[in-house]
């Protein structure tokens, strides 16, 4: 089975670091902490209230299979993020006409609401609306202007099949405009920091654009069993107990990524973990102060080998009969062998693939070490 690996051999002390190493102790020390904190934990997740989303959603996707070729997301908090980090990893843009094609407004800029309102088709778009308080003023009007456009086109009546509705809070605006209004809502499930990769407000999308969105949840079980074992090669216990040392000194963290379909999850590691949605390609390289996070994945699905053209080319010549999984590895490893150079500690999260149930494992841990990082 393919699992999550993370690789902390590069932040133990060492000459080129300096002050920023950490100590084999301390390490040591807090890979015991985070045991124990594991142990005392009576649950690490939740996964019927998972199961119990799907469940909803499952049967309602395929009462309107075929019916809508546009699927879009609005809000601009974490949930949405969540969905547009769902989205880059696991739902292709080259899928064709076969799938609904999925887009997220996670932000209320009047220029990109207002391209979308002018591009959109009412007849075969479904809007979901995504808010965990319900109150989330961007996110509000974001729907208000979309539901003007849709009961335009389509009348007050008919635009309510158009329109679904995620929010924890029975009692906030968005939930009573769903009743007002006669919405179809779905419940979100777990929606908190990382999470939110496993709440509805992530997966709906992609579940009607054809994600195996139960992949992602079993992933996420899986990991809930994986950390739970004992022995050296418990990611959690790597992971935290890295976080813990740099937190005692404190250092500032900076998540990097090797491959497009992370992107979107390398930024919510620096959401979860630092507050701030940043992180930067792997190629660009680190300065200043600090430690790094690199978040890498091993093997692609395509293999295409380059063929043998242009021979007298020197660079052309180079790339004959490689593949592009030769280039990205050969770019990971010289970005880890960049860091060691630097001086930079690194602490390393490797994906061996990109597909809904690693991802499930990467949402769970991150959400996981979230917490035992400051326990």
């Amino acid at each position: 089975m393919d699992l999550i690996r993370i690789d902390t051999s590069a932040i133990l002390a060492r000459p080129a670091y300096g002050e920023r190493g950490v100590d084999e102790a301390l390490y040591a020390a807090e890979c015991k902490a985070v045991h124990e904190w594991i142990d005392a934990q009576e649950s690490l997740h939740d996964a019927a209230q998972c199961e119990l989303a799907l469940d909803a959603a499952e049967e309602w996707a395929s009462s309107v299979a075929g019916r809508y070729s546009d699927v879009v997301v609005l809000g601009v908090g974490d949930a949405a993020r969540a969905a547009s980090a769902l989205r880059t990893a696991l739902v292709s843009p080259f899928q064709g006409a076969h799938a609904p094609r999925l887009s997220v407004l996670d932000d209320d800029d009047p220029d990109l609401v207002g391209e979308f309102l002018d591009a959109c088709d009412p007849a075969t778009t479904l809007v979901q609306v995504v808010s965990r308080s319900g109150a989330t003023p961007g996110t509000l009007a974001q729907w208000m202007l979309v539901r003007d456009r849709l009961a335009r086109a389509l009348g007050e009546e008919a635009h309510k099949d158009h329109v679904v509705v995620g929010t924890r809070d029975p009692d906030g605006p968005l939930a009573e405009v769903a009743r007002r209004e006669g919405y179809r809502s779905v419940p979100l499930g777990p929606s908190d920091g990382a999470q939110a990769l496993l709440s509805s407000a992530a997966w709906l999308g992609p579940l009607l654009c054809g994600v195996d969105v139960r992949g992602l949840l079993a992933g996420a079980q899986k990991a809930a069993e994986l950390v739970r074992e004992p022995g050296g090669e418990n990611p959690l216990v790597l992971w935290s107990a890295a976080e813990r040392c740099f937190d005692r000194q404190p250092m500032v963290a900076r998540t990097l990524v090797a491959g497009h379909r992370l992107r979107g999850l390398a930024a919510l590691t620096s959401r979860v973990l630092d507050g701030t949605s940043g992180y930067q390609r792997a190629s660009e390289g680190f300065d200043g102060d600090g430690y790094a996070r690199l978040v890498v994945v091993e093997r692609a699905d395509h293999v295409e080998r380059l063929g043998e053209v242009h021979a007298d080319l020197p660079v052309v010549a180079d790339l004959a009969g490689r593949t592009l999984n030769e280039l990205v590895a050969r770019d990971r490893d010289e970005a880890r062998a960049r860091l060691e150079k630097g001086g930079v500690p690194t602490i390393v999260a490797s994906l061996p693939c990109v597909t809904p149930h690693v991802v499930g494992q990467h949402a769970l841990l991150l959400e996981l070490v979230s917490r035992a990082r400051y326990a």
